[in-house]
């Protein structure tokens, strides 16, 4: 059953109205999560300290009712999971040796 979740990882699921994204299972203790409104999406491309580059993703979530905004950078092009304007939910961790985080959940509802 395991092999079945892990197999649908990425693909994305889709019910009800939302889509999750899934990659892998890391512990819980070592997951962030951060949720609201997709204020931007914008991908870059940084460079590491080795002078080579590495494509990365810069999305704001919006607080629903504060306003407040979160900006979080993911680790390579994942601006094709976020829909922009949709409240969504991401669990993720931080990738080791990188200033960025790699996504493990994404929900929009």
């Amino acid at each position: 059953m395991l092999f079945a979740v892990i197999a649908f990882g990425a693909w994305g699921l889709t019910g009800c109205g939302s889509v999750t994204f899934v990659s892998g299972f890391p512990p819980a203790s070592s997951l962030t999560t951060v949720q609201g409104f997709v204020s931007v999406i914008q991908p870059s491309v940084v460079f590491t300290s080795k002078q080579s580059s590495m494509d990365v993703t810069l999305v704001n979530f919006e607080a629903q009712f504060s306003g407040l905004v979160t900006s979080v950078t993911f680790c390579g092009n994942v601006s094709d999971r976020f829909v922009f304007g949709e409240f969504t939910s991401v669990d993720y961790t931080f990738t080791p040796g990188f200033q960025c985080a790699t996504p493990v959940k994404i929900t929009t509802s």
